[in-house]
């Protein structure tokens, strides 16, 4: 008679919606990841995301033969150039892989350098020059905007700017330079 009652009681619970307990879901990993900077800059830190909510391994390939195992990475490219991104996910509970690529072009960074010299006529009046890091003269083509500080509350655009100082004393001057690709380096003398 017991047996007839716990078939009875079980019918009952199914009728009345009772769920039975099942497999929990499976969800594979999903290796889409983005990174947060436009345009990427040589010698600058790019920071990759993975989009991804299931547990799981990561492996970044960078292109450069440098890799991680961090779900949100920071990487310097240390050279400009094209460089295939890879990351692939392997889930910890169903060993499930997933990977993709992504292409990413990373754009030289301007080296610049600041050269200066008194006027002849007037001390005062200091003859300013961005030179390459190589220390020639030749200006650098690519730069499209120069900012100068001359840290006495001025400032110029120019390439080439003459600065005229009312007070003696010691000044840092900064120099930082845009070029096309929106990359920007600086010098401090």
């Amino acid at each position: 008679v017991e047996n007839a009652t716990d078939q009875n009681t079980t019918a009952e619970n199914n009728s009345l919606g009772v769920q039975q307990p099942t497999a929990p879901p499976f969800f594979s990993p999903n290796a889409t990841f983005h990174f947060n900077q436009t345009p990427i800059c040589s010698g600058t830190a790019v920071q990759f995301t993975a989009d991804n909510t299931v547990p799981c391994t990561y492996r970044w390939e960078f292109g450069d033969g440098k890799t991680s195992g961090e779900k949100s990475p920071s990487h310097i490219y240390k050279n400009a150039g094209t460089y295939s991104v890879k990351l692939k996910l392997t889930g910890t509970k169903e060993k499930v892989s997933d990977e993709k690529h992504l292409t990413l072009v990373v754009n030289a960074t301007p080296s610049v350098e600041i050269d200066f010299s008194a006027s002849e006529n007037n001390p005062s009046e200091i003859n300013f020059e961005a030179r390459g890091n190589n220390g020639s003269a030749s200006l650098i083509t690519s730069i499209s905007e120069y900012s100068w500080n001359f840290d006495d509350k001025q400032t110029s655009a120019e390439k080439n700017p003459v600065h005229n100082y009312t007070k003696t004393g010691n000044y840092q001057i900064t120099l930082t330079a845009k070029n096309s690709f929106g990359c920007t380096g600086s010098d401090k003398r």
